[in-house]
């Protein structure tokens, strides 16, 4: 895969027929996979939870949690 910066995108986009990660330094790629493997390790953490805490929270008392926890 070919990394182009910013103001050469434009440039060669007719060539392009790969995703597009726009960056200033080219490491986009590398925050991306890093970044899917965090939100992995997250979601294994809550599945894990689930499985061995007893407690249940509905849909509306954990999007309350995190709505409170966004707008302070």
């Amino acid at each position: 895969m070919q990394v182009y910066a910013a103001p050469k995108i434009a440039e060669n986009f007719s060539g392009i027929e790969e995703p597009i990660y726009p960056t200033n330094e080219g490491n986009c790629v590398e925050f991306f996979e890093e970044l899917a493997a965090e939100v992995e390790n997250k979601l294994d953490e809550a599945d894990f939870l689930a499985k061995t805490d007893s407690k249940r929270m509905t849909h509306n008392e954990v999007f309350e949690s995190l709505r409170r926890n966004i707008n302070v």
